[in-house]
């Protein structure tokens, strides 16, 4: 968990034949959980789940966000926001509240200039604090590093959010896009992102992909490239935020990014792509396809995640650090086998 050779007592414990009992091996994972050097290497493994470091890199066309000056000082608080989200909310709460709560981590640039609220009453020696977010917002999907690390330099990308909430959220498959000349396409730079997307589902070669990917995009698009909250987008036009959610989210309706973030919450399906994740994590390298089925049609069928999953389910904590201790005590991990 620490990036660090076993501890004393863990190392006591081995000697004394004691890891083979999960039981025994859920104690040590608790344990350890609650240490400081362990908590930061699990928080920097999620915020690399997800892509935020990937913000101080990214670059941004002046032109795509009038009224704010993109510089690196403010990239660099946009990640030092999903630094703060994730030590505060991987260790309070469940894993719900990540993507539920309104509760965040800002300066006053941040406060002023990206999420419209006052800037935080109580901050610490960097200036940040912590605010509550307007009813638009709702945990990671709507934290300004989460919008901006799918960034394109001209603007916010629908397919490029569609695709991290497709991969992060609930581990569904994202295709692999053909390369190659695509034929005559119609102009579209005046055409809405929606009737884009419409397009892209009228085409075959594009329906299949893009009918899983450009929903949860959609409802994302009322946040701008650095997501500043926006109801028209560049040109004016107003922007329609409600969308069908594939199959993977039961078909379910979404009036806009807050109910996205809620449908995502309450499903099974994120709670096992969160499992999944993490148990690759925990096998450090994956050159025998780690915890994935051999042909994953859907990631998150495979047999090693069957009993962990049930296991976090029932216990009805749903914590992360729940989490993190029914994958360290799954026989997937305790019984596994290097290669000779």
């Amino acid at each position: 968990m620490s990036d660090a050779p076993p501890d004393a007592e863990l190392l006591e414990a081995a000697s004394r034949d004691e890891l083979g009992d999960p039981e025994r091996i859920a104690e040590h994972a608790e344990r350890l959980l609650a240490t400081p050097r362990a908590r930061e290497n699990l928080e920097a493994a999620m915020q690399s789940h997800f892509r935020l470091p990937s913000v101080t890199t990214v670059v941004i066309d002046p032109t795509a966000v009038p009224g704010v000056t993109v510089t690196s000082a403010l990239l660099g608080a946009i990640r030092h926001e999903g630094e703060l989200f994730f030590r505060e909310h991987l260790w309070n709460g469940t894993l719900e509240n990540l993507l539920t709560t309104r509760r965040t981590f800002a300066n006053a640039e941040l406060s002023n200039a990206i999420y419209g609220v006052a800037p935080p009453a109580a901050p610490d020696a960097d200036g940040f604090g912590a605010v509550e977010l307007a009813e638009e917002r709702s945990g990671l999907l709507t934290l300004s590093a989460f919008l901006t690390s799918r960034a394109r330099p001209d603007g916010a990308s629908v397919v490029g959010r569609g695709l991290a909430v497709n991969a992060a959220l609930i581990c569904a498959t994202n295709p692999l896009f053909e390369e190659g000349d695509p034929g005559e396409l119609p102009p579209m730079q005046d055409w809405t992102e929606r009737q884009k997307a419409e397009f892209r589902i009228t085409e075959t070669e594009c329906r299949s992909c893009h009918e899983l990917i450009d929903p949860s995009g959609l409802a994302l698009d009322v946040f701008d490239v650095v997501g500043r909250y926006r109801s028209t987008d560049a040109q004016g036009r107003p922007i329609d935020p409600s969308t069908t959610l594939p199959a993977a989210l039961d078909g379910r309706e979404v009036s806009g990014p807050a109910e996205l973030a809620s449908v995502i919450a309450e499903s099974d399906r994120y709670k096992a792509c969160m499992l999944l994740s993490f148990m690759n994590f925990a096998l450090s390298e994956l050159s025998q396809g780690g915890a994935t089925p051999a042909r994953p049609t859907d990631p998150t069928s495979g047999c090693a995640l069957r009993d962990p999953l049930r296991a976090f389910l029932d216990d009805g904590e749903h914590s992360f650090s729940r989490l993190v201790t029914e994958v360290a005590r799954s026989d997937f991990l305790r019984i596994r086998r290097g290669e000779p």
